[in-house]
């Protein structure tokens, strides 16, 4: 009996020693208080020995996925990159971590597109550093849950929404839009796709890209948003902007049709969108009351022998009496006795 009792303390003993052994370094963070999707905010990692010097620690910071290391953003307690290869779980190494002497750095996260439908969904997230030094055990830390939030495009308003025009004739679209969550958008990307072609579009004070001859592009840089809000250049929450499309019809409209709009305004992270709203307007095309007319005069000449090849030239002079200028003529000249009379190659 008393071997057993002096057997089990033993080993009860061993077990505390070698827990004291395991918890000689211990790992914290911060979490992040504003990470926005596309922007970035910091975190804190302190590591504190609370027994011998843990020597040079190896710290792993396994992210969520879609939030990423931003390169070379490591700053203090002598903490530099060891492996970031993967931005979602990257390495540092950090120096000599000595009892009573906590080492702290920090580091800049980033958030991507590919977290909005959880953020949507009111998901939290948490860190995971994990720390190894030479000669003593793997110690685990699990920071707090935080949120992730974004911003959030609303078109208020598209005004007119409809209206109708001929060949010439422009509008001025204002286009409301507003800010409803909490993430500050940098740029907005703005696309007007016609249901066919027939109109010019421009952002007023921006201008912009007709890729096709159904869609037009533009990016709204940071600096529109100067104009509105409190004039910095973010598009940030409960803010209000609005974007002015110059509208011009160049269509001759015979027959007169209803061209469509849709119109998409989102933001991103680089060349991925993340969130867009979308939203229509409609031109009818008018058949143009202001066209040109054109008339043809003739000035013939007899050739100066009928029976040889010496060419007489011919003249036709167009006048154009109409109310706007004849883009592209076409001028088709033939003979009709070709057996008789034929139009010199290369005299026009």
């Amino acid at each position: 009996m008393f071997q057993s009792t002096r057997t089990l303390l033993t080993l009860i003993l061993g077990l505390f020693s070698f827990a004291l052994g395991a918890q000689t370094l211990l790992v914290s963070s911060t979490v992040p208080d504003e990470l926005f999707v596309c922007n970035t905010d910091n975190i804190t990692i302190t590591l504190q020995s609370s027994g011998g010097t843990a020597t040079s620690p190896n710290v792993t910071v396994t992210l969520p996925a879609g939030v990423s290391y931003v390169p070379g953003s490591v700053s203090g307690g002598g903490a530099v990159q060891s492996n970031i290869s993967n931005l979602s779980a990257p390495v540092f190494t950090v120096p000599n971590v000595a009892p009573g002497s906590p080492v702290t750095f920090s580091i800049t996260l980033t958030a991507d597109c590919s977290l909005v439908d959880e953020i949507n969904n009111g998901q939290q997230f948490f860190n995971t550093v994990t720390a190894v030094h030479s000669g003593g055990q793997q110690q685990q830390g699990i920071s707090d849950f935080y949120k992730i939030d974004m911003g959030f495009v609303n078109i208020i308003s598209v005004t007119p929404p409809l209206w109708s025009g001929e060949s010439g004739e422009m509008v001025v679209r204002e286009i409301t839009l507003q800010n409803t969550r909490p993430g500050p958008i940098s740029s907005l990307s703005f696309r007007d796709l016609q249901q066919a072609p027939g109109l010019a579009f421009q952002v007023l004070g921006v201008g912009g890209t007709q890729t096709t001859p159904i869609l037009f592009e533009a990016t709204i840089p940071s600096s529109y948003f100067t104009a509105f809000g409190d004039g910095d250049n973010l598009f940030e929450r409960d803010e209000v902007i609005i974007i002015r499309e110059k509208v011009t019809v160049e269509d001759c409209g015979n027959p007169s049709f209803a061209n469509g709009s849709t119109i998409s305004i989102g933001w991103g992270c680089g060349s991925t969108m993340c969130q867009m709203d979308v939203d229509d307007a409609t031109t009818t095309i008018l058949p143009s009351t202001k066209n040109p007319n054109l008339s043809m005069t003739s000035v013939y000449q007899l050739p100066p022998d009928a029976c040889g090849q010496t060419a007489a030239i011919q003249e036709v002079i167009i006048n154009n009496t109409g109310s706007v200028a004849a883009n592209d003529v076409q001028v088709e000249c033939f003979v009709i006795d070709t057996g008789l009379v034929g139009i010199a190659a290369g005299s026009f």
